[in-house]
């Protein structure tokens, strides 16, 4: 039903489209945000990643999430270090901040490799998340 009233209409259907990563597995194109979404396994978790790119993932934001990948336990424990820190620095939210873990990691900027921004899970009731500066997480709040 549905594939005929596109045909009717003069639509195309929206194929996935996807990009295969030696180290990052398989990136899907998520026309929601004009950006290229992968998930990493590790043996603490899952890092998601979304990387910008038109056609393709852009190189330089893909070869700084291949170096994340490479090496999960050393960035999951600067963004641990850097939740202690922020809850220190917030007791108020400090419970909060304590329950929080890496859910992905978004890198926007082609002209800007090294920066992106941090979003933690869980993300209700609200979406915490933090700058992400030359390589190093920064300002860490919260959207409700």
């Amino acid at each position: 039903m549905l594939s005929s009233l596109m045909r009717l209409l003069g639509l195309k259907a929206d194929p996935t489209i996807t990009v295969d990563h030696p180290s990052l597995g398989t990136l899907r194109y998520d026309r929601e945000v004009s950006a290229w979404r992968a998930i990493v396994e590790t043996k603490s978790g899952q890092i998601g990643f979304l990387i910008s790119g038109a056609e393709v993932p852009d190189g330089g934001l893909i070869q700084h999430a291949a170096e994340i990948a490479a090496a999960p336990a050393d960035f999951q424990s600067k963004v641990r270090a850097f939740l202690e820190q922020e809850a220190a620095a917030q007791p108020e939210w400090a419970a909060d901040i304590a329950g929080l873990s890496l859910q992905e990691v978004c890198l926007f900027w082609p002209d800007r490799p090294n920066d992106g921004m941090l979003y933690f899970s869980p993300d209700e009731p609200r979406v915490w998340r933090c700058d992400y500066v030359n390589r190093t997480p920064i300002g860490l709040g919260f959207d409700s």
